[in-house]
This record gives C-alpha cells, sequence and structure tokens, in this order.
C-alpha cells in the first residue's frame, strides 16, 4: 500500500494547507481527496507535486506492508464459521 504520510509531514514542517497545494499543484477536488485518503493517484499528480514543492517522489509517498487478512470460511454441510488460512491450488489441466 502506498501511503502519502511523508506528504502531509512535508506540509506541516512548510506550514502548508491543503487548500495551498490544491490551488498551487491545481488538483481537482477529486485528486486531493485521494491523497488525504492514501489512494492511487496518477503519475502526472507526483509529478505535478515534486514540480512544485522541489522535491522528490520519496518525499512523498512510502510504501507500507498492509496486514494480512484472515478469510473466514464457511463450512456448506454445517453452516459452521472458521477463520483460516489457505492455499489455493493450481487449476488441474487434466480432464
Amino acid at each position: 500500500m502506498i501511503s502519502y504520510e511523508p506528504l502531509r509531514i512535508l506540509m506541516v514542517r512548510r506550514k502548508l494547507k491543503k487548500m495551498d497545494i490544491v490551488h498551487q499543484c491545481e488538483l481537482s477536488p477529486t485528486t486531493a481527496a485521494k491523497l488525504w485518503n492514501d489512494e492511487y493517484v496518477a503519475l502526472s499528480v507526483i509529478d505535478r507535486l515534486c514540480t512544485v514543492l522541489g522535491c522528490q517522489p520519496g518525499d512523498l509517498m512510502e510504501h507500507r506492508t498492509e496486514p494480512k487478512t484472515a478469510w473466514q470460511l464457511v463450512n456448506v454441510k454445517t453452516g459452521e464459521f472458521s477463520n483460516s488460512d489457505f492455499e489455493l491450488k493450481e487449476k488441474s489441466t487434466e480432464n
């Protein structure tokens, strides 16, 4: 998962408000919301931010490992629930 926490830290250090970034970088409200919510934005947006803020992409974002999700399985015969890890098996090519 990509996080834009470094951008938010950079904004605090430079005393920039969200609207400063939106106006200076000419971001749409939708794109700005994606940045604040750690959602995907196009590389052209990252390029624009770097140009305006005079920084590198690594100054704006970082990679974070997502926690493993436990899948809840249901036994169709008994209706019981269980949380288990499972592996997907390769589909057999034999008929």
